[in-house]
This record gives C-alpha cells, sequence and structure tokens, in this order.
C-alpha cells in the first residue's frame, strides 16, 4: 500500500457527502411546500423538524452503503491507502451537512424564507395553546430552516453514517 493519499480520500468522501446533502435538501423542501399549500398542521409542525433528519439519517446511510464501498474497493484495487471506516463515515456526514445547509441558505437568503417562518409561526401557535413563552421564538423565526433543526439532522447523520459501517464492512470480509 501507499501512503495515506489525504486528497484522493477527501474527493471521494466529499462526492458521496454532497450526494447525500443534496437528496436531503430535495426531500425536505419537497415535503415542506408540500405541507406548506395550506398551511403547517400541528402534526406537520412536529414531524417536520424530525423528518430533515430521517431524511439525512436515510441519505447518508444509502450513499454510504452503496457509493463509498465501491470507492473504497477501487482505492483498494489502485493500491490507495484509505482513512478508516469510522473517520469515513463521520467525514460524508459533515460533508452532507455543510451541503445541506449551504443549499438552505441559498434559498432561504437568495429565493424565499417561507419555510422557516411559517415552521416558527405554526410553532408560535402550539406554544400558545399550551400557554407557554414564545418570546425566543421569534429570534427563532430569523435562522435558516436547516439551522432551525440542525443538531436533530447532524446527530441522526451520524447515527445513519455509523449504521453504513455494518454494510461497509461485510462487503469489506468479501
Amino acid at each position: 500500500m501507499n501512503k495515506l493519499n489525504i486528497k484522493e480520500n477527501l474527493e471521494s468522501l466529499s462526492i458521496v457527502g454532497i450526494i447525500a446533502g443534496i437528496t436531503c435538501f430535495i426531500l425536505t423542501y419537497a415535503t415542506a411546500y408540500y405541507w406548506l399549500r395550506d398551511g403547517f398542521d400541528p402534526f406537520e409542525t412536529t414531524c417536520l423538524a424530525l423528518i430533515t433528519a430521517v431524511y439525512f439519517l436515510f441519505s447518508v446511510f444509502i450513499f454510504n452503503s452503496w457509493l463509498l464501498s465501491r470507492y473504497n474497493r477501487q482505492m483498494t484495487e489502485d493500491g490507495i491507502k484509505k482513512f478508516t471506516s469510522f473517520y469515513q463515515v463521520c467525514l460524508t456526514a459533515i460533508f452532507g451537512f455543510i451541503t445541506f445547509l449551504i443549499m438552505d441558505a441559498t434559498i432561504y437568503y437568495l429565493v424565499d424564507d417561507t419555510i422557516p417562518k411559517e415552521f416558527t409561526n405554526s410553532l408560535i401557535e402550539l406554544v400558545d395553546k399550551t400557554g407557554g413563552d414564545t418570546s425566543e421564538l421569534i429570534e427563532f423565526a430569523e435562522l435558516t430552516f436547516g439551522l432551525q433543526n440542525g443538531i436533530l439532522t447532524f446527530i441522526l447523520g451520524i447515527i445513519g453514517g455509523i449504521s453504513s459501517l455494518l454494510p461497509l464492512n461485510a462487503l469489506k470480509a468479501r
């Protein structure tokens, strides 16, 4: 094996992460705009926070399991030393999350900011019904949708990446 080729490794990992981030973005915004057509109801408001994270989990899992195994096989055949599997899946999740946030910020600042604003308004309605304090939610509306739900999305992306180690290790054993 040759020494570790960081450029080659990061290139393949970034491609997998970018594809996962774009897929998550498209699925999230398609779902959000579909639900937004008649306003978010309480169920949709609750699910919207989770759905982005679930889409990211499955995107990272599927693309890591499918594409990363191809890249690993190709690098092994070419004699290129790879990052360990754990670093690979974490880096693809990070690249995917950054891609998602960049696309989300682009839409928010240049095209349309209705999803985060309507999402926050729906949250305010839910909190008002329970008699809670909505003062901090006003500032929450100024964030992009990806940042509003970023922590859960990133955590489930890492879980999706770690879960994809099972198929990656199974393919490695062949």
